[in-house]
């Protein structure tokens, strides 16, 4: 689509208006990967006080995710107001420099994301050194004090998992957005910075992996220690397998989450692939 074409053409300030819009859409959402790096923070902050109450893990835990509930909810109504954003972009008229302005602010937007995952990436490595804190002080937790710990994660493992459906969603309506204004990776004028914003996505993709690889780990050392006969109270037949139980719910959770980053991965690379000349 050229600056001066479109279907159905409205007033050229509404293009205006929409890129402020997705800016603010971007900003927005930076403003929650503040927040979840603060949570990160104030995980990996109780755990180096070396606490000795199980009390003062799940308060830590419970405020986790009571903010990240939140930040999901505002997640969802950004991603609706993109939506609406990008499906009304072929009624749109463009001014000179305007559609620039715009591809700029959907560029913002794609940041926003990889910030994001960047930001979750933390959360998840803060919460894998929580579990590996537990597991390695046996005469301090039980082994339902590792239950309670691993089911408090795993909830905050899957609010992760569908915060990182929301993010999918608005990565599909910018690349959606794109199509909508007939821009392609091959684009002489967007390809480069579109491909920029991009690959900052792949890099957080491969952040968060890494990070589940620590909570995989964490859950490995948890295994290893309580069935290796290190003093634990006493740990009965039922209270191994309910351990058991909820690593078990851990890993299926995070496979879950992987296959939403193989999508968005997937995602990513469909579009970076020059479309194939008929």
């Amino acid at each position: 689509m050229s600056e001066n074409q479109n279907q159905n053409p409205v007033d050229p300030t509404v293009a205006s208006a929409i890129t402020s819009i997705i800016n603010s859409i971007a900003t927005e959402e930076n403003a929650l990967t503040f927040m979840i790096a603060e949570l990160a923070a104030e995980v990996n902050a109780v755990v180096g006080t070396n606490p000795t109450s199980l009390t003062t893990l799940t308060t830590v835990d419970n405020n986790v995710k009571r903010k990240l509930q939140l930040i999901l909810k505002k997640n969802i109504v950004l991603e609706k107001k993109l939506r609406d954003a990008v499906n009304f972009f072929p009624n749109l008229t463009f001014l000179p420099g305007e559609l620039a302005a715009l591809i700029t602010a959907l560029n913002n937007v794609i940041g926003s994301v990889a910030n994001e995952e960047a930001a979750l990436a933390d959360l998840i490595r803060a919460e894998a050194a929580k579990v590996s804190f537990v597991a390695t002080h046996p005469t301090t937790f039980t082994a339902s004090d590792l239950v309670t710990i691993n089911n408090n994660v795993d909830s905050v493992i899957q609010l992760i998992l569908d915060k990182n459906i929301v993010l999918e969603e608005k990565l599909e309506d910018v690349l959606r957005g794109f199509a909508n204004l007939g821009i392609t990776i091959t684009n002489p004028t967007f390809g480069p910075l579109i491909s920029s914003a991009l690959a900052s996505v792949i890099t957080s993709i491969a952040t968060e992996e890494a990070s589940f690889g620590a909570l995989i780990s964490a859950e490995a050392t948890k295994i290893g220690i309580i069935t290796s006969g290190v003093t634990r109270g006493t740990n009965t037949p039922a209270q191994l397998s309910a351990v058991n139980a909820s690593v078990e719910n851990m890993l299926h959770d995070i496979l879950n989450k992987n296959i939403i980053l193989e999508t968005k991965l997937k995602d990513v690379l469909d579009f970076l692939t020059p479309p194939t000349m008929i």
